[in-house]
């Protein structure tokens, strides 16, 4: 299955041989701008040397190539869900060099940008001196992030949840943490009370969790698209609700790291 790459704000998905036509503006003292398909082969070549796949990718580009977007499968997953790598890059300044790893990835030509763990640099004079070394520490905290998903995944399915913590958690995500929609709430709780999946009849705190990720599914459209203001919201509200549960049910993760780097942009 092709990763979704969300264009709707001016951008259009082209094919690597377009991404290398794009021309790279000269750098200044200030500026340094890299190629869009440079940057991508060095995403690739990180991924692969780490042991990771880069399969089925998606590229576009904006306002006249110099705003470039991009959505990959690494080839892992975690559980259910399968790892992936977002990109952007820029040549007008717009914001830096940046990748975005994780399940809930979720990139768009809006500049929406988000995941578990987020590293990039800014287009200063040394950017292509620096850019291995920020590529391996993306892939390395990646790592760290795998690990404690999959210890927070044993630790929700370990714990027993009666329905009325169930209802009472759910209105707390909603309205503590922001990882609901007032029209979510009857969704969460339904979800939960009649589980869509036979996986999630146990009364645990993974069918809990699983039980507002079903709610979080975005509207589709008649044509049979995901209404995109749905899509932008679901990873931000997937967030919160691990906030919330972990919080709530005193879940701490194995290792503590800054995810984001401070030159993201």
């Amino acid at each position: 299955m092709r990763p979704n790459l969300y264009i709707h704000a001016g951008g259009s998905v082209v094919d690597f041989a377009t991404l290398e036509s794009v021309a790279t503006p000269k750098p200044t003292d200030s500026h340094t701008p890299i190629p869009h398909s440079a940057f991508v082969c060095a995403v690739e070549e990180t991924a692969r040397n780490l042991g990771y796949a880069f399969d089925n990718p998606q590229f576009a580009l904006a306002k006249d190539g110099a705003r470039f977007f991009g959505l990959a499968h690494l080839g892992r997953n975690i559980g259910d869900s399968e790892l992936l790598v977002g990109l952007r890059n820029s040549h007008d300044k717009s914001y830096p060099a940046a990748l975005v790893l994780g399940q809930r990835v979720f990139v768009c030509d809006n500049l929406a940008f988000s995941g578990e763990v987020v590293v990039g640099r800014r287009h200063t004079r040394h950017i292509m001196r620096d850019l291995p070394t920020l590529l391996v520490r993306g892939f390395d905290i990646l790592n760290l992030e795998s690990r404690n998903i999959e210890a927070r995944t044993e630790f929700y399915k370990a714990t027993e949840v009666s329905d009325r913590d169930a209802d009472a958690l759910i209105l707390r995500s909603a309205y503590d943490f922001g990882a609901l929609s007032t029209r979510q709430i009857p969704r969460a709780l339904e979800a939960w009370r009649v589980p869509p999946h036979e996986e999630f009849r146990p009364r645990t705190a993974w069918s809990l969790f699983n039980a507002l990720t079903e709610a979080h599914k975005p509207a589709i459209k008649d044509d049979g698209t995901p209404v995109r203001a749905d899509m932008i919201r679901l990873v931000a509200r997937g967030q919160h609700a691990i906030r919330a549960f972990d919080r709530y049910f005193n879940f701490v993760p194995l290792e503590r790291s800054s995810l984001v780097t401070d030159d993201v942009g």
